[in-house]
């Protein structure tokens, strides 16, 4: 009897240990899901996500997170979601995050974040973030369309960034911002970042397989695809803006890239949520333009770099639906490498 106690104990113990379990947001998200996939009304999540917000903000290096009762399915999309909606958390491992969990009661007992920037010279790096962020909105006024303030910060990080991974520093807002090196998720979370700077709504998804990041921003009470990478060429071209995926609908998105985008429709909930059927912009004068739009004074100047064709740019301003040509200029300009600078 007392060897079948002893047995019954160790068995008990053994299913309350509770294991380091390290997971990958890309290797969980091959299920053919998009995140992230909290729904917006589930109250109890939001209170979970603010929970680990705040406790990442404090630099916890354990957040005990047993209290809510998480299952293990579910902390991929939570996780993911509180590094989309708060970008200014660039200081941690967005992708990766060891947790431990109970596997008598079968949830999350608490995570163990990884930091990627020393914490010591945290204040300094946050310190450069916000500076580089108020670079990035100076001159936006609050009177502006939210159209305007959405295009005007669109290309000026495609102005201010390239394409380059260096390190996990490369999937946050900072590298984007500060560094000016950065990828997708880099992109698209400053992107995000600076348009809740100026009031503007927007959200951060994934492709179903995690490989790649995109926004969704809010004008007017209508949802449409916004993929600040993907209008940055490669290699990376002085003044050259494209603004393909800029203001799209999900048919448009899909008719250019069902690779790259795939497996928005797919989840029912957040693909109704955030439904992008409005073709408002889709033939907007922006549409075809290849350089960076400046709005000053009411007005948008840009660029024709390929004018009938010619390879000659030519200088426009824009007011309201008439446009005015300013200045042509027939020299191609050239880098150091012998790239076309475009104007």
């Amino acid at each position: 009897m007392r060897i079948f106690k002893n047995l019954i104990s160790l068995a008990l113990i053994t299913a309350l240990l509770i294991t380091s379990i390290p997971f990958s947001a890309n290797a969980e998200n091959a299920k053919g899901k998009i995140y992230p996939f909290v729904p917006e009304v589930n109250s109890y999540y939001k209170e979970v996500k603010d929970y680990i917000a705040d406790a990442l903000r404090e630099r916890q290096t354990t957040i005990d997170i047993s209290q809510f009762g998480i299952p293990k399915e579910d902390i991929i999309y939570i996780y993911r979601s509180v590094m989309f909606d708060n970008p200014d958390i660039f200081y941690v491992n967005s992708a990766y995050v060891p947790f431990k969990f109970n596997n008598y009661y079968n949830y999350i007992a608490y995570l163990t974040p990884q930091y990627i920037f020393t914490q010591s010279k945290l204040p300094s790096y946050i310190k450069k973030f916000d500076a580089a962020c108020e670079k990035y909105i100076s001159g936006i006024d609050s009177s502006w369309s939210d159209m305007k303030k959405a295009l005007v910060l669109h290309d000026r990080i495609i102005a201010g960034c390239k394409y380059k991974y260096q390190n996990l520093k490369s999937f946050t807002a900072y590298s984007a911002l500060v560094t000016g090196k950065s990828i997708c998720e880099g992109y698209t979370r400053a992107y995000s970042y600076l348009l809740s700077l100026v009031g503007v709504d927007s959200k951060c998804i994934n492709n179903e397989s995690g490989g790649h990041c995109w926004n969704l921003v809010k004008l007017g009470g209508s949802w449409y695809h916004v993929d600040v990478t993907s209008d940055d060429p490669t290699p990376d071209t002085i003044g050259y803006v494209r603004h393909k995926y800029f203001l799209v609908s999900t048919k448009k998105l899909l008719a250019y890239n069902t690779k790259t985008h795939a497996g928005f429709k797919k989840d029912v909930t957040y693909a109704s949520t955030y439904n992008c059927t409005s073709s408002k912009y889709n033939s907007a004068f922006f549409r075809n333009i290849t350089s960076q739009i400046v709005y000053y004074k009411n007005a948008f100047y840009y660029f024709d770099n390929d004018y009938k064709g010619k390879h000659i740019s030519v200088l426009y301003k824009r007011k309201g639906n008439s446009k005015k040509k300013l200045k042509v200029i027939k020299d191609v300009w050239r880098d150091s490498r012998g790239n076309r600078i475009y104007g």
